[in-house]
């Protein structure tokens, strides 16, 4: 049978003119762009969710080596200073040490690049076990571990980037609750290993969880293959590309640098040292590990009233938000420091938790506020680069402190402090962000 030119084909929604073998094709063209649209909504949702469990494993660990902290301390005779490089170094190479992954980024992708970082965290903290001194742990835990959690935690990220369009400031948010599940999950669940199978096993069991980041990584390896490889909606933005020079001609970006060297010496120190501070209280281990509990679960619930915020309201100056979130951690670290009581300790630390769950999820979208999208995977290994210089500091100067004056309290002063200038930071870019977005929108009415 044949059609003429003239004739009108009715397929749904869907009015074709032409022959049938023009209705055929275009018949085909909308269910296979349905079907990609279809399997790229789901490929999207396993992206986001595989990320959120990739952040509870590489993430979360780092806040329990806090309980392990005085641990090492005890068992190896050690200085403090020595000891929280284990945690810091971790810190610091999980995000600073993306830069090292960069020739393998731009050739094989991010997913390959997930793989291989997932077996140098299982291996880290498996060899560990086997340490004989304080020294050992830090090469083990703080580099290798390290070194390899830094991928696993950035290109996911890279990949959420590219794929996603208008949800990515809920899909940042969302993804970052992996963090604050693993705060809440492992400090006393680490405690309880102590208790049962000492520092050794604990670290054994550890490396066992670790491992669930290898297929993990495979996930994000096809996911990276079946969109941005092949490009179904947009074009891959990064390119691969973990540094590029250009990104220091804004002006803005060496305000949010200054911050990223701070927030170590600010932002962490509950997190760091808030078990160690409770021993020294008076308190035990034990009520420090299901303090830092507490705080991973208010952690929680702040990066959950992030992403309701973020699915309500799509667009906002993030700047002037984080603002406030920075004084707001100082205010938690003047309870825990003016007061001292177990329960002020805690109102501090559930403060602290709450406020770190508004902070975080806010610094990759000021980063999109400042730069453009195919400059994302850049400017971020830059910023978690000086962001692991000031880890690799700040921890170091913290058990410094713990040494020399036998407590955290000037620590928490010095904290106070940096948190401020921080703010000022914050709000000097904001301010200078608000004015740039009305002058566009100015000119464009002007333009209308």
């Amino acid at each position: 049978m044949t059609l003429a030119e003239t004739d009108v084909i009715k397929h749904g929604n869907v009015i074709t003119y032409g022959n049938l073998k023009t209705f055929r094709d275009t018949s085909e063209k909308i269910i296979e762009q349905e079907h990609r649209l279809t399997c790229l909504n789901v490929q999207t949702f396993c992206l986001v969710f595989t990320t959120v469990l990739i952040y509870v494993f590489s993430i979360g660990f780092g806040y329990c080596l806090s309980v392990l902290y005085p641990e090492f301390i005890r068992v190896f005779s050690s200085k403090s200073s020595d000891a929280a490089l284990i945690q810091n170094l971790f810190t610091a190479f999980n995000l600073g040490g993306v830069i090292l992954w960069n020739p393998i980024a731009v050739r094989f992708g991010q997913g390959v690049c997930v793989i291989l970082g997932s077996c140098f965290v299982v291996a880290g903290v498996f060899l560990a076990q086997f340490a004989t001194s304080i020294w050992v742990l830090i090469l083990c835990i703080g580099v290798i571990a390290g070194i390899g959690a830094s991928i696993t935690s950035f290109g996911p990220k890279v990949l959420i980037n590219d794929i996603f369009v208008k949800w990515k400031q809920a899909a940042f948010a969302a993804i970052y609750t992996g963090p604050s599940i693993g705060q809440f999950c492992f400090p006393y669940f680490i405690e309880c290993l102590l208790e049962q199978y000492n520092w050794n096993g604990t670290l054994l069991v550890m490396s066992a969880f670790m491992a669930n980041l290898i297929p993990c990584g495979i996930i994000i390896y096809y996911i990276e293959k079946d969109t941005v490889s092949s490009k179904p909606l947009t074009e891959s933005s990064s390119g691969g590309k973990l540094f590029d020079s250009c990104v220091f001609k804004e002006w803005r970006l060496y305000p949010l640098l200054i911050n990223g060297l701070l927030i170590a010496f600010s932002v962490f120190v509950e997190s760091n040292f808030l078990v160690d501070h409770m021993i020294l209280k008076g308190y035990g281990r034990a009520t420090g590990a299901l303090f830092l509990s507490y705080m991973g679960l208010a952690n929680l619930a702040g990066r959950i009233v992030t992403l309701a915020s973020k699915l309500i309201f799509h667009s906002g100056n993030c700047l002037i938000q984080i603002t406030v979130f920075t004084m707001m951690i100082a205010a938690s670290h003047a309870v825990i420091l003016f007061t001292g009581s177990y329960f002020g300790i805690l109102v501090g630390a559930i403060l602290n938790g709450f406020s770190l769950g508004l902070f975080f999820p806010q610094i990759p979208v000021i980063l999109l506020e400042i730069y453009p999208s195919e400059l994302y995977g850049a400017i971020y290994s830059i910023w978690n680069i000086f962001l692991g210089v000031g880890f690799c500091l700040g921890g170091y100067f913290g058990g410094f402190i713990r040494d020399i004056t036998s407590s955290y309290d000037l620590l928490f002063e010095l904290a106070i402090i940096c948190n401020s200038i921080m703010a000022v930071n914050f709000f000097i870019s904001g301010v200078s962000c608000r004015k740039i977005c009305k002058k566009q929108c100015k000119n464009k009415s002007i333009d209308g």
